[in-house]
């Protein structure tokens, strides 16, 4: 039995050496695609390697040194299914059996009196419950902190970066460059709704890979606070056509595309955030406020800039800005920044044609459609459509003229 015993953990611990790589290399899937809990993964498939070639030399040993491989082979084995993780786990379940028989090898039941063959079991037992201890207070509580660490995710009170700003992180810096929000998606046989109870957050942004080699980019979640509590959204949608196909980036190349979130109405006066994903740690992009009057809107982002020109007037209604310049051909440039009391914004811009004092302009990508009227010196707006805007803000109203520019 001696032999047997020896055997059986040699075998457990090559079964647990091919478990704790293959833990590995899942780990390692899963950091290159920054998944959650991948850092975790890693640690555990390292702890399982390291138990199960301990577990094979208590083994070995076993073939001189019968109670002392047994010994050994189950503090090893009791080490690894501690922090080895289940693979690993369920192979060195096969050398705590061993190191029992090795101990107790009923072929030799009088080489030592029964009591000793306990006492070295209890010892056993004690080395691999206090190995796993100690690793445990070792790396805090936390048997895989040597591995690679996840960031936690963004806490929606941490939004602080403003549309436009650029977050850098550990292997991409993220930009996000507007955010918009459709009833209407794509064009002909992909052409999608988000239905009457929902509306698309599209967000166009733009990754830059900083790390030394290339790496896969996945985008992060989209945050909404309602009456207290987070709700998480980290279900893109998949567009034909529309929504971008992020994938491996190569060091200092960019990528540029739309990520699409799906969310419903009812919480579209509420404050959302998004986090660009892994390795950014907490903060985040701020897209949307909350609804009170009083909201602060020293951060929101300034009309569009334009080209001083005689030609042009400039109109406002509170903080929203309306711009008209007249062009060579008789077309007229509008530029349109209409700005709601809770700091959220919204942009467009086009070329119209004014006839008999009214003009319209139309985006169907965008579901916008604005109606302008001039009487006197104003000039009448009318919005149909979300136009890309953030549920609170409208551009209709009258926008007063404050004189042409110089």
């Amino acid at each position: 039995m001696a032999k047997a015993g020896s055997i059986i953990a040699i075998i457990a611990g090559v079964l647990g050496l091919v478990a704790g790589f293959f833990t590995l290399f899942a780990g390692g899937i899963g950091s290159a695609f920054n998944t959650d809990n991948a850092g975790m993964v890693i640690g555990l498939g390292w702890n399982g390697i390291v138990a199960s070639i301990l577990v094979i030399v208590s083994g070995g040993l076993g073939f001189a040194k019968q109670r002392a491989g047994g010994m050994l082979s189950l503090m090893f084995s009791i080490y690894g299914i501690a922090v080895g993780g289940t693979m690993v786990a369920i192979c060195l379940a096969l050398a705590f059996i061993a190191g029992v028989l090795l101990i107790f090898d009923p072929a030799q039941p009088d080489v030592e009196p029964l009591a000793k063959r306990w006492r070295t079991l209890a010892l056993g037992i004690a080395g691999g419950i206090g190995m796993a201890n100690l690793a445990m207070i070792w790396t805090g509580g936390n048997p895989t902190a040597g591995a690679v660490e996840q960031p936690a995710k963004m806490a929606s009170t941490a939004a602080t970066l403003a549309i436009g700003a650029t977050a850098t992180g550990e292997q991409f810096a993220v930009t996000v460059n507007s955010a918009r929000w459709m009833d209407v998606l794509g064009d002909g046989l992909f052409r999608e709704n988000a239905s009457q109870d929902a509306v698309f957050a599209v967000l166009d942004i733009t990754v830059k890979c900083i790390d030394r080699e290339s790496r896969w980019y996945v985008p992060g979640d989209l945050t909404v606070v309602v009456d207290g509590q987070e709700l998480r959204f980290d279900q893109q949608e998949n567009i034909v056509g529309v929504t971008a196909d992020f994938s491996v980036i190569n060091p200092m190349m960019t990528q540029r595309g739309l990520v699409v979130y799906k969310l419903p109405r009812t919480v579209m006066n509420a404050a959302i955030s998004w986090h660009p994903g892994r390795g950014f740690g907490p903060g985040g992009f701020l897209l949307h406020r909350s609804a009170p009057a009083n909201a602060p809107v020293a951060e929101t982002v300034p009309p569009p800039a334009s080209t001083p020109s005689a030609n042009m007037r400039e109109y406002k209604k509170g903080g929203s800005t309306l711009t008209v310049t007249e062009k060579a051909n008789g077309t007229l440039k509008f530029d349109l920044f209409a700005l709601a009391e809770s700091g959220n914004s919204g942009t467009a811009s086009g070329r119209i044609q004014a006839r008999d004092g009214t003009a319209t302009w139309a985006d169907k990508e965008m579901d916008c459609k604005l109606a302008f009227r001039w009487h006197g010196n104003a000039i009448q707006v009318t919005q149909e459509g979300l136009c890309g805007f953030a549920p609170d803000v409208e551009a209709d109203g009258e926008y007063a003229m404050v004189g042409p520019r110089p």
